[in-house]
C-alpha cells in the first residue's frame, strides 16, 4: 500500500459535487501489472466523484457498512499514562484529554502552533482540577525539527510516552474555483505533513498506540471542503499503512 496518492480521492470526491455537470471517472490502479485499458474507457462516470479501485484483476468500490458488534471489554489506556496530543488544545483534543484525566489520571501533553493565551490557560486550569495538569508545548508539528525538539522536551520532563494522538485540524472551506493554492495547502498540511512528521519523530518510541482523529469527510467529501477531504483521505490511508509497519496499535476515529 502506498498512501501518497490517497489525497486525490478526497479532492476528486469534492470536485464531483462542486461540478455535477462534469463526467468524472476516478480510477485507482496498481503501479505494477497490466492495466485493463478497454475496461477503463467503458466505465460509467460517477456523479459523486467516488473511486473505482483495480487490484489483482478485480474492481472494488468503497462502502460504509454497519458495525454488528463492537467489543469494549479491554482498554488501551494505562493508569497514570503519558499521552501526547498534537492539536490538544482544540475541541476534540480537550474532550479526549478530559476523559483520560478523569478516568486514568493521565498526564496529557498538548502540542500546538498557537502561543499559550488566556483561552488555552483556562482549559489547562479547568483540567488541572480533575487530575494532572496538562503540559502545553508550542511547536509547529508540520516542521520536523520543531516536533523533534518538542519530543526531546517531553522525554526529558516525563521520561516516557505511552500514546500519541493526531488531533490537528485547520478548516479553510471554499469552492475550488475560488480557492488559492496557499489556502488549499494550509488545510492539507495539517493532516498530511503532521501525519508524516509524527511517524518520523515517534518511530522508535515504544508506544502502546497511535490514534488519528480524522473525519467522516474522508467518506462524504463534500463540496467546499476539497482541501480538508484530501487531507483526511490521506490520513486514513497513512494510518492503515502505519498499522502494518509499526508494532503498536494504530487506530483511526472518523
Amino acid at each position: 500500500m502506498n498512501p501518497t496518492p490517497a489525497s486525490i480521492h478526497g479532492l476528486i470526491g469534492s470536485l464531483g459535487k462542486e461540478y455535477p455537470n462534469w463526467s468524472i471517472r476516478l480510477i485507482d490502479l496498481e503501479a505494477e501489472g497490466a492495466w485493463p485499458l478497454p475496461e477503463l474507457f467503458a466505465l460509467p462516470p460517477d456523479a459523486r466523484g467516488n473511486a473505482r479501485v483495480y487490484r489483482a484483476h478485480e474492481w472494488y468500490q468503497q462502502q460504509l457498512l454497519p458495525v454488528q458488534r463492537l467489543s469494549m471489554d479491554q482498554s488501551g489506556y494505562r493508569s497514570s499514562g503519558v499521552y501526547v496530543v498534537i492539536g490538544g488544545a482544540g475541541g476534540i483534543g480537550e474532550v479526549w484529554s478530559e476523559y483520560l484525566i478523569r478516568k486514568y489520571q493521565a498526564q496529557m501533553i498538548w502540542i500546538g502552533r498557537r502561543k499559550s493565551d488566556a483561552g488555552i490557560q483556562a482549559k489547562l486550569e479547568r483540567l488541572a482540577a480533575l487530575g494532572p495538569r496538562p503540559h502545553y508545548i508550542v511547536a509547529d508539528a508540520t516542521d520536523r525539527s520543531a516536533l523533534q525538539q518538542a519530543y526531546q522536551e517531553i522525554k526529558q520532563n516525563f521520561g516516557q510516552i505511552h500514546g500519541v494522538v493526531h488531533s490537528a485540524i485547520i478548516l479553510r472551506d471554499q469552492s475550488l474555483a475560488n480557492m488559492d493554492e496557499e489556502r488549499f495547502q494550509e488545510a492539507l498540511a495539517a493532516k498530511v505533513d503532521v501525519s508524516v512528521r509524527l511517524a518520523q519523530v515517534f518511530e522508535h518510541e515504544p508506544l502502546d498506540f497511535v490514534l488519528f482523529f480524522s473525519s467522516l469527510n474522508a467518506f462524504a467529501r463534500p463540496a467546499g471542503q476539497s482541501n480538508y477531504a484530501a487531507g483526511c483521505t490521506f490520513k486514513d490511508a497513512f494510518a492503515a499503512q502505519l498499522g502494518l509497519d509499526w508494532p503498536c496499535a494504530v487506530k483511526v476515529m472518523n
